[in-house]
């Protein structure tokens, strides 16, 4: 099933669930960067709506992606649904209503309303999806982007993107190529303000890191773009986030 058949599908589903209390759909993540791979990426989408979601329907949503799943890219869905008023006065962490991805896939397939019951908090990682989303997101349906999207604070943008790099040593052990090209698009913004997909950080980094380090961040690409699954050589690994972490100080006041 190809992308556009699958958003469809979930458009007309949830306009069906939610009905008035739904203020629109937006895609944001490798579709809005235009890098997705059926290989590699998830879909990412964020639902907003106009008041906080009754059980039942938090159910018939995570359903309608349970049933679409077959038919999704391996790494399956990642969505989150978000209230209009933390839309358009931005507060961080932002609060979400639900939210699933393959995660939470066995939770949810053993206990789908214990697993909604649970499922709602704060989540750092919306800061940057709603950045992208003013920048580069999609509209699938609803009001557009600039109505309902505030503009980030570049404070929380910027913690929001240093979240996943704290770990960074044990990260690049376990999800090198994702590690790697995070660290990139992380700098290009620290030095340039740029906000990047993993790709274009990958290759914004091939023009501004030193040389030693290209190869390493041009298997990450080739990965990336599943060309071919590389071996990488740890002690460059180690090397380059040693580097990266003095270039780059994770620290959440650094900008």
């Amino acid at each position: 099933m190809i992308l556009d058949e699958l958003f469809n599908r979930i458009s007309k589903a949830y306009i069906s669930i939610l009905k008035e209390n739904l203020i629109g759909i937006y895609i944001h993540g490798s579709i809005a960067f235009d890098c997705f791979t059926w290989e590699k990426s998830d879909i990412d989408f964020i639902v907003v709506v106009q008041s906080p979601l009754e059980l039942k329907d938090k159910v018939s949503l995570i359903q309608v992606l349970q049933q679409l799943e077959k038919d999704a890219p391996k790494k399956g869905f990642e969505m989150s649904i978000v209230l209009l008023q933390y839309c358009q006065s931005f507060v961080y962490p932002v609060p979400f209503e639900i939210h699933y991805s393959l995660l939470h896939q066995k939770e949810a397939l053993e206990d789908l309303e214990g697993y909604c019951s649970r499922m709602h908090g704060y989540d750092e990682d919306l800061a940057c999806a709603f950045t992208i989303l003013r920048h580069r997101g999609i509209c699938q349906w609803g009001k557009p982007i600039p109505e309902v999207f505030q503009e980030v604070p570049k404070r929380d943008y910027w913690k929001s993107i240093i979240y996943d790099l704290k770990d960074a040593v044990e990260c690049i052990k376990k999800h090198t190529m994702y590690s790697i090209l995070n660290f990139c698009r992380t700098l290009a913004f620290k030095e340039q303000e740029k906000i990047l997909s993993k790709k274009e950080g990958g290759e914004w980094a091939l023009y501004h890191l030193p040389e030693i380090y290209h190869p390493l961040i041009n298997q990450a690409l080739q990965e990336y773009q599943n060309i071919k699954t590389p071996t990488y050589e740890e002690a460059l690994c180690q090397s380059f986030v040693s580097y990266m972490q003095q270039r780059l100080p994770i620290e959440e006041n650094s900008v």
